[in-house]
């Protein structure tokens, strides 16, 4: 707790948002939007000059201009109360041309422009502060209400509608931040201490005027309302922007564009929200995308996550989940992600008929299939990787066994409801290793640099974790044709044969080794050591090493390098096979239902990412047959 404490404490100190603010609220003219900050009122000759230029004010006295302004280019317009105008000379850039700054065909009240800005056809603009070199173009109304803080310190519900675990809108919060909080927020003593932070952030978000920052781009939209814009920012053809704030950079700014609304949200560096998306109360993490109709609603998005079409309300989402189609996502913890939601999965069912205050806990890296339907509460968490196959409905349950495949039953079983279903757990492993594999590549594609800490790795410690806990509880069972949740504990509302059993058992067991293996042989190699002892003892403090001998078996400490590198060899040959056949079962099945299939589709070894895979394993060999040498 004490960590989450000190991040926000930080974030207090170091905010470049709080700073922004402070810097606009104080002295106006060392705000840095000026290149010269000493003020002064207009002159007798420019206030000549702006009304010949069919300008009118309701009071002259009240605008207020830097030294080098001049009012050439400022046609057309009314202005209203306080003023404050900086040097218009110079040009922006807009959709890759080039446009003369000024002031045109506009209505401004109480709004201050800063240097070499353009302000041009925007119909009403009320208490802004507009950056130096920003574009208003074709805007309806701009404007600030004169107080509040952007919806900085709002709090929304967590995974469940109806409890008390709360996420509280502080724009810098990170992922990790994320992963955080969300383990505090149910706990009444610990979550007052963050609210209590939490006011604090609010009280030094509060300003008086609306900010677009520097560089920012607000065009062709119709109304915005209590906003701040970062700098580098891009708005164009957004039907409403209210209460939000938009963290952007030059180097990872934020678009906003076509027929979007966005309403008391926060969107980090780099987000995109597109063609039509509706986002409500909701925190878009680093390049975070809505597009094509989403609608997210009281939910976190993680970091690099797609959402687009579907509907998410009430959800904590992870990095890299993935809802491209129609689909439904309410009340999930998943701070994970990872995972996908096919089209026509509903993962909503949170309310009971009594009250809207179930929920669900994803594992790491699910995959929700076509139509499938989950009912609530579920947790997988110790499950990552799972595929719940098209068309299964899942009863309220918990499952521990990682890289599961959860199926409609391939047998009937006497005795056993029909509302359960079969699971085969490690089959994503054993039978659809190349998807594994696709995961990981494609994480790696679709990673941006971003503060937030993404791992694209699916094998970690808490994976292997997971792994060994689950062949645990096969192995202590035996001695049945089918077992339920009463024989092997965590297996649900689902049955598992013997025979998926024991191929499971060994199937974990291979991966673990292999990842010991992998682990300490990579180590050896490193430091150039051929003694495994020598080698744990000279990286004590290497958590990863020592985790890794956790997994070997207690009574190979004797065991030399050499010995397991040579291993470590003939599991990379058995795992380039099972790589090449789990994608291959694609082609003959393929084959056999159409006959032109390998004029039409890429073969398993034409394919981008295995031909990609199998050389990287194929150097990874080389490389440990040259240290055995």
């Amino acid at each position: 707790m004490k960590d989450i404490e000190k991040t926000i404490r930080s974030i207090l100190e170091e905010s470049l948002f709080l700073a922004d603010i402070a810097r606009i609220s104080k002295d106006i003219g060392k705000s840095g939007l000026f290149s010269r900050p000493v003020l002064r009122p207009l002159q007798t000759g420019e206030i000549e000059l702006l009304q010949k230029n069919n300008n009118t004010a309701t009071d002259w006295r009240r605008i207020q201009v830097t030294d080098d302004f001049s009012p050439n280019f400022i046609h057309n317009n009314r202005f209203h109360r306080d003023m404050i105008i900086g040097s218009l000379s110079g040009s922006v850039s807009i959709a890759r041309d080039s446009f003369t700054s000024g002031i045109f065909n506009s209505f401004l009240s109480d709004t201050v422009i800063g240097d070499g800005a353009l302000v041009q056809n925007v119909g009403f603009c009320a208490r802004m502060c507009i950056g130096k070199s920003a574009v208003l173009m074709n805007v309806m109304s701009i404007a600030h209400s004169g107080h509040g803080s952007f919806s900085a310190g709002s709090l929304i519900p967590a995974g469940n509608e109806a409890g008390k675990r709360l996420f509280p809108f502080i724009p810098e919060l990170l992922q990790q931040d994320v992963c955080t909080l969300i383990e505090y927020f149910g706990n009444d003593k610990e979550s007052e201490k963050i609210k209590k932070l939490v006011a604090s952030y609010v009280e030094k978000a509060s300003s008086k005027r609306g900010i677009i920052g520097d560089n920012a781009v607000v065009s062709n939209s119709v109304k915005i309302m209590d906003i701040f814009a970062g700098n580098a920012a891009c708005i164009d053809g957004a039907l409403e922007i209210s209460n939000s704030i938009i963290l952007s950079e030059p180097r990872h700014p934020v678009t906003v564009s076509t027929g979007v609304v966005v309403r008391d949200s926060v969107l980090q560096w780099g987000a995109c929200v597109d063609s039509c998306a509706v986002i409500e109360k909701s925190f878009l993490a680093e390049y975070a995308t809505a597009e094509k109709h989403a609608k997210i609603t009281n939910s976190y998005i993680g970091p690099m996550s797609h959402i687009a079409e579907g509907e998410v309300s009430t959800v904590i989402a992870g990095p890299f989940i993935s809802m491209h189609h129609q689909s439904l996502l309410i009340a999930a913890c998943w701070p994970e992600g990872k995972g996908n939601v096919a089209y026509g999965a509903n993962i909503g069912s949170n309310h009971t008929g009594k009250k809207n205050d179930q929920e669900i806990w994803p594992g790491e890296g699910t995959f929700f299939g076509l139509g499938s339907t989950v009912k609530f509460p579920c947790n997988f968490k110790e499950a990552p990787y799972s595929i719940i196959a098209s068309g299964v409905t899942l009863l309220p349950q918990k499952i521990i066994f990682p890289f599961s495949l959860i199926n409609t039953p391939s047998q009937i079983v006497k005795g056993q409801s029909p509302a359960l279903n079969e699971i085969l757990p490690g089959w994503v492993l054993s039978e659809n290793f190349y998807a594994v594999i696709r995961n990981e590549h494609k994480f790696a594609q679709r990673l941006k640099e971003t503060r937030s800490l993404c791992t694209t790795q699916v094998f970690h410690e808490e994976t292997l974790r997971f792994m060994l806990a689950a062949k645990s509880a096969l192995e202590a069972a035996s001695g049945r044709d089918v077992y339920t949740e009463i024989n092997i504990p965590g297996l649900g509302k689902n049955f598992c044969t013997e025979t998926n059993r024991k191929k499971a058992v060994e199937t974990y067991a291979f991966f673990i080794r292999l990842f010991a293996l992998r682990t300490i042989c990579a180590a050896a190699k490193t430091d150039n050591q051929t003694s495994f002892s020598a080698l744990v003892k000279s990286r004590k403090t290497d958590q990863t090493i020592q985790h890794a001998v956790t997994l070997l078996e207690s009574n190979e400490s004797g065991l030399d390098i050499k010995t397991m590198t040579g291993e470590l060899i003939d599991k990379k040959e058995e795992l380039k096979a099972l790589l090449l056949e789990s994608k291959q079962k694609d082609d003959f099945r393929g084959r056999r239902i159409f006959e032109n299939y390998e004029q039409t589709h890429i073969t398993s070894r034409e394919d981008a990412v295995m031909k990609e895979i199998l050389t990287r394993i194929d150097a990874e060999i080389q490389d440990y047959k040259s240290f055995l040498k």
